[in-house]
């Protein structure tokens, strides 16, 4: 990824210089994105939900080539850092496996209780079309991402009555660098160690990404994204404009392997969902063009 990044931006400084041997234009721009991961939310067996999601708060920086076909059509193009990502909640009952050295599981049913605020940063190209009317406009087109960090925040508190004063943990996944599980190398000093009908099983109070996977198969999400891009500006002088833009996603993109029901089991691992999850981003901007 990090050669990936080099060509790019060695990409956009040589587009940068045949901008200024054309006579093209060029701008930049900065702001706020609010973003969510549109996609299937699990229920329990009668049908009532069980998850929840929410928007996020990140920002994006670039900069843009702009090629005018009239003073009123053209296609500009943007190389951005933009952070996009949302919110997901958990409440209700649940199954939860808790591993011990020997790699055997301690099975948990009880009440989950869980919130992950997720971060993936990625390096966007949209590519869009545009109509000025006057002081405004309206521009569509499409983008494609790159992910270059993924990570995720939160916390979970189980309870039953196994565990009347519950069992907390602090959730701070980092999804390219976390590894799957292995019990057998884990020391229970470092763990929340609890018995579970007569078996004991293992808690970290700081949980990684992929502690209930005891295989990593990929990453949890996939390193390329892409999607449909509508915006809209208003230019308070041939420069200085303020905007919004609209990303829709049309990538699932977690990997299946990691696409788990917290629900129920399937046997003694759990069930897979296979779900879609696709980003949808509202982005408000500042910026300018010469």
């Amino acid at each position: 990824m990090k050669i990936k990044s080099i060509l790019l931006a060695l990409f956009v400084c040589a587009s940068f210089s045949y901008v200024s041997a054309q006579g093209l234009s060029y701008g930049f721009k900065v702001g706020l994105n609010f973003s969510k991961l549109d996609g299937n939310l699990e229920n329990d067996a009668a049908g009532m939900s069980l998850e929840s999601a929410g928007y996020s708060t990140g920002f994006h920086i670039g900069a843009g080539l702009i090629y005018k076909f009239t003073d009123r059509f053209g296609v500009k193009t943007d190389f951005l850092f933009t952070q996009k990502g949302g919110e997901q909640s958990f409440d209700g009952q649940a199954v939860q496996l808790f591993y011990n050295t020997t790699g055997e599981a301690a099975i948990f049913e009880g009440n989950r209780s869980s919130f992950l605020r997720t971060t993936n940063s990625y390096l966007e190209f949209p590519v869009t079309a545009y109509g000025r009317f006057g002081k405004f406009e309206i521009s569509g087109g499409m983008y494609v991402g790159f992910l270059v960090a993924s990570k995720a925040i939160g916390n979970v508190t189980f309870t039953n009555d196994q565990l009347p004063g519950g069992l907390t943990g602090e959730l701070d996944y980092s999804y390219r660098k976390d590894d799957a599980s292995e019990p057998t190398t884990w020391e229970p000093i470092d763990y929340n160690v609890i018995s579970l009908n007569g078996t004991e099983g293992l808690y970290p109070e700081k949980v990684g990404a992929y502690y209930d996977h005891l295989t990593k198969d990929g990453k949890f999400f996939k390193g390329v994204d892409f999607g449909l891009n509508a915006g809209f500006a208003y230019f308070f002088n041939k420069g200085l404009f303020i905007g919004v833009n609209l990303n829709y996603g049309l990538v699932d993109l977690t990997n299946n392997n990691f696409d788990i029901s917290y629900a129920e089991l399937d046997g003694t691992t759990y069930k897979s969902r296979s779900d879609s999850d696709r980003n949808f981003t509202l982005q408000t901007s500042v910026g300018f063009s010469f």
